[in-house]
C-alpha cells in the first residue's frame, strides 16, 4: 500500500495518474508471462516508484475491457496484458488497482466466476483507507443482527411504565418486546445509515412525535414521511449533524435533532450509563437522552 500511495502521487509530464494494473498471485507467473501483450526483458520493482508512474502512463485510457494493464506479482512488474483476457479468459482471482488522480486509488477483487464480478476490497482518498463496503456492511449488519434480538428477545424493560419517562403514565415499552415486525422495520432503515463514514445516530421512540414537537427549537421537523418506503433519503438526511427521530412503524418526524438527556455525577453510576470523555458528543448526548427515555432505542 505504501507503494501505491507513492506512486499515486507523483505526476508525469505535470499529468495525474489515471492508469491501471492486475496483481496476479505468484503460482500463477508462468501464465502471467504467456499472455502478456507486452513482456519486459527485466521486471520492475515496485519500490521504482518513478520507473513504474511512467509505466502507469502506458497503461491508462483505452476503452472499457479494451485498455492494457500493467501486470504485477505484488513484488514487481513483467509486463503489460489485455483487459480483455483477464475479463474472459483468466479464471482463478486476481485484483485490479485503478489509479484515481493524485494520490487516489482503488482496489477491486474478482469473484472467480463466470460473469467477472468485480468486489472491492480497499480505496485510497489521499487521506483514509476505504475498507470494502460490503464486508464492512456484513459485519455491522451482524453487530444489528445481534443487538437487536436482545432488544426484542429480552425486552428493553420488562414490563410495566418507563418510570424514568416524562410520559410514564403511559409508556408501555413491553408492547414492542419480541415483535419481529418492529426489528425488520428498523433493521431496514439502519442498513441505509451504516453507509455515513463519519456516524449517525438514530433514535427509535415510541413517542417520536411528541418529542419531535419538543425539541423543535433544537431540530428540523419535517413532515411525516416512511423511511422504508423512501429509503434513498436516508443517506442525506444523516449526513447532518443531529439524530433522526423516529417512531417504531420506521416514520421520521424530525432531523438534524440536538438530543437533550440525563447526566450523573456519581461516577459507579456515569460508568454504567456508558459516558466518557474518551467518546464525542454524538456518543456522549445519545447516552444521556437513553438516561431520561429508556423506553427510545438509539
Amino acid at each position: 500500500l505504501e507503494n501505491l500511495n507513492a506512486i499515486a502521487a507523483l505526476a508525469y509530464e505535470s499529468q495525474e495518474n489515471f492508469g491501471n494494473m492486475v496483481v496476479i498471485q505468484e503460482k500463477n507467473l508462468k501464465l502471467l508471462k504467456e499472455k502478456l501483450e507486452i513482456q519486459f526483458e527485466n521486471r520492475i520493482l515496485m519500490t521504482s516508484h518513478k520507473g513504474v508512474r511512467k509505466l502507469f502512463e502506458i497503461a491508462s485510457g483505452g476503452k472499457p475491457g479494451a485498455g492494457l494493464f500493467l501486470a504485477c506479482d505484488g513484488e514487481a512488474i513483467y509486463g503489460l496484458m489485455s483487459e480483455k483476457y483477464l475479463d474472459e479468459e483468466y479464471k482463478d482471482q486476481y485484483l485490479k488497482i485503478r489509479m484515481r488522480g493524485h494520490l487516489k486509488w482503488e482496489m477491486l477483487e474478482s469473484k472467480n466466476t463466470d460473469d467477472r464480478t468485480m468486489i472491492p476490497r480497499i480505496a485510497f482518498n489521499g487521506t483514509n483507507y476505504i475498507l470494502n463496503a460490503s464486508n464492512k456492511e456484513s459485519k455491522a449488519e451482524a453487530g444489528m443482527d445481534k443487538k437487536l434480538h436482545e432488544i426484542f428477545e429480552n425486552g428493553v424493560k420488562a414490563s410495566g411504565a418507563c418510570d424514568h419517562c416524562d410520559y410514564q403514565k403511559t409508556c408501555k415499552i413491553s408492547s414492542i418486546r419480541k415483535d419481529e415486525v418492529f426489528a425488520t422495520r428498523m433493521k431496514a432503515i439502519i442498513h441505509n445509515a451504516i453507509q455515513q463514514t463519519h456516524g449517525t445516530t438514530i433514535v427509535f421512540s415510541l413517542y417520536a412525535q411528541e418529542e419531535a414537537k419538543r425539541l423543535e427549537k433544537t431540530s428540523f421537523q419535517i413532515v411525516k414521511i416512511d423511511l422504508r418506503k423512501h429509503s434513498d433519503v436516508i443517506k442525506h438526511i444523516t449526513s447532518i449533524d443531529g439524530a433522526v427521530l423516529c417512531n417504531f412503524a420506521g416514520e421520521c418526524f424530525a432531523v438534524g435533532v440536538i438530543l437533550d438527556g440525563k447526566t450523573t455525577k456519581e461516577e459507579s453510576a456515569s460508568e454504567k450509563s456508558g459516558e466518557t470523555i474518551e467518546r464525542g458528543a454524538r456518543y456522549n448526548s445519545a447516552i444521556r437522552y437513553k438516561n431520561a427515555f429508556p423506553c427510545s432505542i438509539m
